[in-house]
Parts: structure tokens; C-alpha cells; sequence
């Protein structure tokens, strides 16, 4: 299970099992069609993207409003 978990002010807001989506692009955003939703005006509509392949889980930003942080440092893209 890769679970993934969204935390605001060191609190969690969501729990996401990405084995249940299904697919290798996961867009996260407030957007109703976002694969998952979360729905807080400090997160853009589609405001970043998840990536799973052979190597691992790619996560980038892909919204100019807001922040994307990835254990507490603010970045644009990563492999987590």
C-alpha cells in the first residue's frame, strides 16, 4: 500500500491509498475532476501531479498559485 498523507499546520487533512486510483498520473488540487481533491483555497485548482513509475513516485508542481512542501521544505519537483 503506498499511502499518501496530506498535513496542514502539522495537522492531517487527508489520507490518500494511491494503490486505489489506479492510474500513473495522479493530478491533486481543489478541481472537482482532480484524482484527489482537497478542498482548501491555499491549493490551486490542479496544483500538482504524481507520477508513479519503475523508479519511484515523482511529485511537481504544476499550479503558480501556492506552495507545494514536501517534509516541511517548500519545493517545485521531487522524487519521494
Amino acid at each position: 500500500m503506498a499511502l499518501l498523507r496530506f498535513t496542514k499546520d502539522g495537522v492531517e487533512v487527508k489520507s490518500v491509498d494511491l494503490d486505489e486510483i489506479g492510474k500513473a498520473d495522479i493530478v491533486i488540487g481543489r478541481a472537482e475532476l482532480a484524482d484527489v481533491r482537497i478542498d482548501d483555497r491555499a491549493v490551486g485548482r490542479n496544483h500538482a501531479i504524481l507520477r508513479l513509475g519503475a523508479k519511484g513516485v515523482a511529485i511537481q508542481k504544476i499550479s503558480k498559485f501556492g506552495k507545494l512542501t514536501l517534509n516541511g521544505k517548500e519545493i517545485l519537483e521531487s522524487i519521494i
